[in-house]
């Protein structure tokens, strides 16, 4: 029988962005097994339930103890040595470069998920440069790499010695476009922008702030933010009086949070494919992002939102100006078209079809 692995660092990764294609493997007859720590009472039942077998694996995501690191390859091995998987996905640095290392000793076909470069990449330095070199040694024997924009192909091409061939764009982790259903906004006076992900300068949230700052005395306009405050951002937080930007701790139910705002920020510097964005334009509401790759693939200026220069306070607030100006039928008119095209282009089953159709050459 067929048997594939999926290994992430979170429940998120493997749960949330890639359930369908879980289950889209069941359904062709394979075996299939995941990998990522923590594992809910409720997500066990429904893995339980399709007949996927779970592997609770301790990965440091940020984490530079070479120990802890030596324990993770520990615990890869014993969960490659019992499923004996054909074919291994995953996604993430490290479950990357440490199945990428197995490969040889384990003889599965390998299909790696760069979901983005972060920080560390993205600001260069020797560090980046080391990652770059890390994955022209590992991922030379991996069947096919997948990427999640054409500007991390391109950095690819550029930057290690992948063949060309074996790296392959995906429509970003998709979207379960009937879960993430379109709702109508609602008709309320008060426009209510949404910023969903983790809250950090490099999520642009620095910029968010200066935003909410300068409309504080519009009454008719809030900002939410929900997620995670990173570490080193909590000070940013406490220190800092809001009037009109509430943050809210993330919540699984991110869909009524959706349904209840009327359009979407997201300053972020750097994406791989933003998810909360289309999930978002899935229920259609406007996007107002960045202008980076990530995040501008998703937007039609003019037709479902705006684009901004990232880091760039003012110019976010002339987006935001520019969404004020548009009248309730106009903003419908732009939801509707962003779940259209979320629907045309980034649909998870999109992507299924894309990872699929590579496995089966390998078989």
């Amino acid at each position: 029988m067929k048997k594939i692995l999926l290994v992430g660092n979170s429940e998120i990764v493997i749960y949330k962005f890639r359930k369908e294609i879980i289950e889209g493997f069941v359904k062709k007859g394979y075996e299939v097994a995941v990998a990522f720590p923590v594992l809910k009472n409720d997500k066990k039942d429904y893995f339980d339930s399709i007949g996927v077998k779970y592997y609770d694996v301790k990965i440091d995501r940020r984490g530079k103890n070479p120990f802890k690191d030596f324990i993770l390859i520990k615990d890869l091995r014993k969960i490659l040595d019992d499923f004996s998987p054909n074919i291994v996905l995953s996604y993430t640095i490290k479950p990357n470069l440490y199945l990428a290392y197995l490969q040889k000793r384990y003889c599965y076909n390998f299909f790696p998920t760069i979901t983005g470069f972060g920080t560390a990449i993205n600001n260069g330095g020797f560090l980046a440069e080391t990652i770059f070199y890390l994955y022209s040694h590992f991922f030379k024997n991996a069947q096919y790499v997948f990427v999640q924009n054409e500007n991390a192909k391109a950095q690819l091409i550029e930057k290690t010695n992948i063949e060309n061939t074996k790296i392959v764009v995906t429509p970003g982790s998709g979207v379960n476009v009937e879960e993430f259903e379109y709702m109508e906004p609602d008709n309320s006076n008060v426009t209510t922008f949404l910023y969903l992900g983790r809250i950090m300068k490099e999520k642009g949230f620095n910029n968010l702030i200066d935003a909410a700052k300068h409309f504080e005395k519009n009454e008719n306009i809030r900002f939410i933010a929900m997620g995670f405050i990173e570490e080193n951002y909590k000070d940013t937080i406490s220190n800092n009086v809001f009037k009109n930007l509430e943050i809210i701790p993330y919540s699984e139910n991110v869909k009524q949070v959706i349904k209840k705002s009327t359009a979407i920020i997201h300053p972020s510097f750097h994406e791989g494919m933003s998810n909360v964005l289309l999930e978002a334009a899935s229920m259609g509401r406007p996007i107002i992002a960045s202008k980076i790759p990530g995040c501008q693939e998703i937007v039609d200026v003019g037709k479902n939102g705006f684009l901004f220069e990232a880091k760039n306070s003012e110019m976010l607030i002339d987006s935001i100006n520019e969404f004020l100006k548009l009248n309730s039928d106009q903003v419908r008119e732009m939801g509707l078209y962003g779940r259209s095209k979320v629907e045309k282009e980034f649909s998870r089953d999109l992507v299924f079809d894309v990872v699929n159709s590579r496995i089966e050459e390998n078989l």
